[in-house]
């Protein structure tokens, strides 16, 4: 499972500050100003100005993409925009926020296309995202905290959105780490984003 890799990212929570690359002025929006459990008008207020639309189409083609309708692609991009907020408010010395597998696949699209993903991490969050696609692929204790930030992530998305944090393509009736994938992206000084898995020695 990817996370996100926030180094030194301060946001206070109370008061989101969002820079725009192309304006002096500073946006502040409440934190309660962010609407809970209806999503009729949620992406304008979690980063109004991020257009994923591009990103949508992609997800939406069949061949390119993940043949996904518009009601599927409209649902994860809720569900992207809230991982990306729920991103940029972890501390350093919390657990990774991981996606499950329709918000990393939403994710991997974003991220493939690589000058509007650089951009938009500039203008909205002054840094670069980086993904960690190797999170629980380095051993068992990898594997135990991998499902650790997963539920904790289960359990914060549930507490801040007032929604379970489900994966509608998997069978399960609940966020656990069934619907996980192995992406985070995260500022956490408590996972090592140095080490990469090996290949096997051929005997």
């Amino acid at each position: 499972m990817a996370c996100f890799y926030f180094p030194f990212f301060d946001i206070d929570i109370f008061n989101i500050k969002m820079q725009y690359k192309n304006s002096c002025k500073e946006s502040v929006s409440p934190a309660k100003d962010i609407l809970l459990g209806d999503n009729t008008m949620e992406k304008e207020k979690l980063f109004p100005l991020l257009n994923l639309n591009p990103i949508k189409v992609k997800l939406m083609d069949r061949e390119e993409g993940e043949g996904w309708d518009r009601e599927t692609v409209d649902r994860v991009e809720i569900m992207y925009r809230r991982f990306l907020y729920l991103a940029s408010i972890s501390a350093d010395d919390s657990l990774p926020i991981c996606p499950n597998r329709e918000v990393d696949k939403f994710w991997h699209q974003h991220i493939l296309d690589t000058q509007k993903y650089a951009d938009d991490c500039q203008q909205f969050f002054g840094r670069f995202l980086h993904h960690f696609p190797y999170f629980g692929m380095r051993g068992d204790d990898d594997v135990a905290t991998l499902s650790e930030a997963f539920e904790a992530t289960c359990r914060l998305y549930e507490e801040t959105f007032g929604e379970p944090y489900v994966d509608q393509t998997e069978s399960a009736q609940r966020c656990d780490v069934t619907c996980r994938s192995n992406c985070q992206v995260t500022c956490s000084n408590r996972i090592s984003f140095e080490e990469r898995p090996r290949l096997r020695e051929v005997s």
